[in-house]
């Protein structure tokens, strides 16, 4: 017998003294707070937010806001300074909108940046490589409501990892915040 589960359980069944916690995460989800859930390592948080991100993708249109799920560590290889925090995430919500249905035809945005959606958000990173800190959080702050406009909803964003984040990515200390304010 293996006491321990190495995979990552989505199954609110299977999330084992949780309840109260779910419950207490779809209000903040409800309120638009921030919210971080800190714990030690192999806790349970990334079955947490993907049990989250289920939920709210089964939910569908009904759902409140549109998840997108982001892990800094799996990534911080290529997404290791500021602008590519940018590119990242635009790159997931486009990938996600495209797979929806939602944004599915070439956009041109502020400063002549061109967005050609694709279901991979690795190929519309690659898109956005061109532009640099500066380009990327002015088209960050432009998209973001452009986006929930387009979905009729907010977006629930939600990362994982974020010490890696905060660690290895953002060029200085301090634009962390300039994120969480964007």
């Amino acid at each position: 017998m293996v006491p321990f589960n190495n995979n990552i359980v989505t199954d609110v069944n299977l999330l084992f003294g949780r309840k109260k916690l779910l419950e207490t995460l779809d209000k903040y989800i409800l309120s638009n707070i921030n919210l971080s859930i800190i714990g030690t390592r192999r806790f349970g948080k990334t079955s947490l937010l993907r049990t989250v991100q289920k939920k709210l993708i089964k939910q569908g249109d009904e759902a409140p806001c549109i998840p997108i799920y982001m892990d800094f560590k799996g990534v911080c290889s290529i997404v290791n300074n500021t602008a590519g925090v940018y590119r990242y995430i635009i790159s997931l919500i486009v990938a996600e909108l495209f797979k929806q249905k939602i944004f599915t035809s070439r956009e041109v945005f502020p400063n002549n940046i061109e967005i050609i959606p694709s279901d991979n958000w690795n190929n519309v990173f690659c898109q956005l490589e061109k532009y640099d800190t500066s380009e990327m959080l002015g088209l960050f702050i432009h998209i973001m409501p452009w986006f929930a406009d387009l979905c009729e909803r907010p977006f629930f964003l939600l990362f994982d990892e974020y010490e890696f984040l905060i660690k290895h990515t953002f060029d200085k200390a301090d634009e962390f915040f300039n994120l969480n304010n964007s």
